[in-house]
């Protein structure tokens, strides 16, 4: 071109218009190229599993040209812009449908769009075995041996001095000896040492101080040796493993002042009871809630007759209490939950002068309370079960003025709740156990009206 122009007179001019034009130049072309009318085809690379226990779901997608932008929608909802990743949540347990379409920069719009379908199903829910349980109860004790979970004492209209253990991997029930056992009662307690289940306490028309410990492996019952130091006689108390001895604490005797703030550790390989310090130990009362920290023992809440906020730790080492934070503690509750999640209590439900649905995380670290959240929480209920999986709190069951049926797990990372799934779950009822197994929330028995339920359900995630 730069030859062409060098020309002089109306011929150069002539002919560099004529090669400019023939060229494509000089704005305009007698043979322009056809636009694109071609879709793009929408791709989604990403999605949830088929089957998901998550009320989130995260997508991402893709298209077969450059220069994309997409719409989106969920179900039924109308159409919106959106970007690859999209992540929706608050989704219902039920069947859920993602589209996604895709809109290239010529205006296209892909008249197929990409589509997924799944469900959202909180869980399984897998009934115990009606072979052989023990008969129906509430009131009882339940620990978890690592293999087995064994249920024993309670009441059903008679106060009861049996039990049973279940075996989730065979869905089976063996009984516990009757040679050697306790006698019958409830509100007592009952922890795991690793080898055996200690009973201890609680009530059958008298306040109890006695009990004994059994040993799964021998079926065998071994009576304790009655000293001096033993704990006066209570119910409603509360016990820990605190790894080479029990902890029992506060609870009511049968003589005024009725509500205890007194106690005792017990060690099982010696049968010694030493009795904890009252020196700085919390208000007395029962129903109150006790965890292990791995160090510390944690007592909160509870009635003595008046509603409490307050709580305590003990340490057995050095037989001392130091006494909870009440600054942004719960509201006072009794006939609550707690949790140990290897760095902060949760405290949650209870009943209040009605049932509650509020709860907090406490670090005894820094002795301070965070609130737990309110959204998407489960109804308000007290006597319920709770259970810690490692990664959340699950709770079920309970009474907010008639048993319920229903449950939830809450995620303290990310202060949040996903309910359980109401497929296939157990009866609603009051004050049923639960145990975690490692991989499942076992519950059992309970009482709803006039029955004392002998079925339950395990609840996997």
């Amino acid at each position: 071109m730069k030859n062409l122009f060098s020309r002089t007179g109306t011929l150069g001019l002539l002919l560099a218009a004529f090669t400019l034009f023939a060229c494509g130049g000089g704005g305009g072309s007698s043979n322009p190229p056809a636009p694109d009318t071609t879709p793009p085809e929408t791709y989604i690379t990403s999605q949830p599993d088929p089957l998901s226990n998550s009320g989130t779901a995260r997508f991402e997608f893709n298209c077969s040209k450059t220069n994309c932008t997409f719409h989106c929608r969920i179900d039924s909802g109308g159409w919106q812009s959106c970007a690859s990743p999209s992540t929706y949540s608050g989704l219902a347990e039920s069947g859920h449908t993602f589209d996604v379409a895709a809109t290239d920069s010529f205006g296209n719009v892909d008249p197929v769009p990409a589509s997924y379908t799944w469900t959202v199903q909180f869980g399984v829910w897998l009934q115990t075995s009606d072979t052989n349980p023990p008969p129906g109860r509430y009131l009882h004790t339940a620990v978890w041996t690592g293999t087995e979970m064994i249920v024993w004492g309670g009441y059903n209209g008679l106060y009861l001095a049996d039990g049973s253990r279940y075996d989730p991997a065979t869905d089976s029930w063996t009984p516990t000896s009757a040679t050697g056992a306790p006698s019958a009662r409830s509100y007592h307690s009952a922890v795991w040492t690793d080898t055996l289940m200690i009973v201890w306490g609680g009530y059958n028309n008298i306040n109890l101080n006695n009990g004994a410990k059994y040993n799964p492996a021998l079926d065998s019952w071994m009576p304790f040796t009655i000293t001096s130091t033993i704990p006066s006689a209570r119910r409603s108390h509360t016990a820990v493993w605190a790894g080479d001895r029990m902890i029992v604490w506060g609870g009511f005797k049968s003589t005024v002042p009725n509500y205890l703030n007194s106690g005792a550790t017990f060690q099982p390989d010696t049968d010694v009871w030493k009795e904890t310090t009252v020196a700085n130990a919390p208000e007395p009362r029962i129903y109150h809630s006790a965890v292990w920290t791995g160090s510390r023992m944690i007592v909160w809440g509870g009635y003595t007759p008046a509603l409490l906020d307050t709580g305590g730790i003990y340490d057995p080492l050095a037989n001392s209490w130091a006494a909870t934070s009440t600054t942004d503690a719960p509201l006072k509750r009794r006939s609550h939950t707690a949790v140990w999640t290897g760095t902060e209590m949760i405290v949650w439900g209870g009943f209040n002068g009605g049932q509650l649905n509020t709860g907090a995380k406490y670090d005894p670290g820094s002795d301070a309370w965070t609130p737990t959240s309110i959204d998407n929480a489960p109804i308000a209920r007290d006597s319920h079960a709770a259970v810690w999986t490692g990664t959340r709190m699950v709770i079920w069951g309970g009474n907010n003025g008639s048993p319920i049926g229903t449950g939830s797990q809450y995620i303290p990372d990310s202060d949040s709740w996903i309910p359980l799934t109401t497929v296939n779950a157990p009866e609603p009822r009051v004050a049923p156990s639960g145990v975690w197994t490692g991989t499942e929330m076992v519950v059992w028995g309970g009482y709803s009206g006039p029955k004392y339920f002998n079925s339950g359900a395990r609840w996997k995630p």
